[in-house]
């Protein structure tokens, strides 16, 4: 769609700072104000509260979150920007990606047509200032600049204030036996262990082993939750979490081919925020399989993790996986984590995988097999029966993947990332620094 400007009055009003243009990211001069509607009535709506607010000569464009990205990739970020998602089927991924192309100070409404509750709050998650449904008037939107712009005017965080935002921590492997979700299950174990609050979460709702492995229960309707994701309240989530012996809770799913693969973005994404309401630490395990839904969770997450073997199969495997991730993390490196090290006679020497591979081998990890077994036979994990060789690696890589969840003493870890759980203002609330 040919992005085109709509027609608006001049106005004048009251709200001088909102009024004046100033200096985008790139140098150049930003507009105050910004607005996006894919129908007529909409971008009117948009128009006359942004007239009534103070901006001159509000500009609304004609498009969705594609004229969006397009448009503020070219130029500067507006100080208050209106975006409409009607026409995007993935809304929290791509305004996300939206993000990076804003500044601190940048504002921001969402408009749309899906009344979804999940939606809601993974946009304030996001930052973003409030979602308003279609049909809009001048006058919802008036209210909504209001209440967003008075939070300029809010005073920072006192020093010190706890903060309610957990981090993510995503593994994927490379190739099935690469030992993903065991490696996941000891770092949830070694993040418990250093104090955190700790989630350790199976994405794969149709083959995941987590559950099995920790001789734990499934959590019943999950999927069902996921499919109606207006449904995925922290507290109904917390209560289908399963406590662990060594000090995580669980949160895993069993479900059929044809409803996993029903699962959309946007129903993963809120899982995981409210996964990560009341934790300092989410350790999500992501299968091999990335489709859209887990891609979106490997895109946003904080910290990434990359598991492969050192066999051929694994360094060609690693190589596509690593691109995939560094392209859908604008250009951010996954940690590369050779794991099982020993398992195999047909292993690559370390430094020619790292060579092929076209960056280095950021941790290895050794293949330990009397802490694998004890871990099968407990239904622990691998860090209870771990020797000095396979401890110290694992306490390293937690501290790589979440330095603030190890380093940190007392109440919840600060977000330093991506921005996935929590009020974590990817949008708007950069301007709380």
């Amino acid at each position: 769609m040919t992005a085109t400007a709509a027609p608006v009055a001049q106005a004048t009003g009251p709200v001088a700072q909102a009024s004046g243009a100033a200096p985008g990211p790139g140098g150049g001069q930003r507009r105050p104000f910004l607005g996006f509607a894919t129908d007529p009535d909409s971008r009117r709506a948009i128009a006359m509260a942004a007239a009534a607010r103070g901006w001159d000569a509000p500009e609304v464009v004609d498009g969705g979150l594609d004229a969006a990205h397009a448009r503020l990739a070219a130029g500067a970020a507006p100080g208050f920007l209106v975006i409409d998602l009607s026409a995007s089927r993935a809304p929290l991924p791509e305004v996300d990606a939206l993000a990076e192309l804003c500044d601190a100070e940048t504002r921001v409404i969402a408009i749309g047509t899906r009344n979804d509750v999940a939606l809601y709050r993974g946009l304030r998650a996001l930052g973003v200032s409030d979602y308003l449904l279609k049909p809009v008037t001048d006058q919802q939107l008036a209210q909504a600049i209001d209440a967003a712009l008075e939070t300029l005017d809010q005073p920072p965080p006192a020093a010190g204030a706890p903060q309610r935002q957990a981090q993510v921590v995503a593994l994927v492997g490379t190739r099935g036996g690469a030992g993903t979700s065991a490696l996941a299950a000891a770092l949830a174990a070694q993040f418990a262990r250093d104090g955190r609050r700790t989630v350790l979460l199976d994405l794969d709702f149709q083959g995941g082993s987590l559950a099995l492995d920790l001789d734990l229960e499934p959590a019943p309707g999950v999927v069902q939750l996921l499919q109606t994701p207006d449904r995925l309240d922290p507290l109904v989530v917390a209560q289908a979490m399963r406590p662990h012996a060594a000090g995580f809770r669980l949160l895993a799913a069993d479900a059929p081919i044809e409803a996993a693969l029903a699962i959309e973005p946007d129903a993963v994404l809120a899982l995981v925020t409210a996964a990560g309401a009341e934790a300092d630490v989410v350790v999500a395990d992501l299968p091999r399989w990335l489709d859209r839904a887990r891609r979106a969770v490997l895109r946003t997450a904080d910290h990434l993790a990359l598991v492969t073997p050192l066999t051929l199969p694994g360094l060609r495997d690693a190589r596509r996986m690593v691109a995939l991730a560094t392209g859908l993390r604008a250009g951010q490196r996954p940690l590369v984590v050779a794991n099982r090290v020993g398992a195999s006679a047909a292993e690559l020497d370390p430094g020619e995988f790292a060579a092929c591979l076209g960056g280095p081998l950021d941790l290895r990890l050794p293949e330990v097999p009397a802490a694998a077994r004890a871990a099968a036979e407990g239904a622990t994990t691998l860090l209870d029966a771990a020797p000095p060789a396979l401890a110290r690696p694992l306490a390293e890589l937690a501290g790589r993947l979440a330095p603030e969840a190890v380093e940190g003493a007392g109440g919840s870890a600060a977000h330093r990332g991506g921005g996935l759980v929590g009020l974590v203002g990817r949008l708007a609330g950069r301007g709380r620094r």
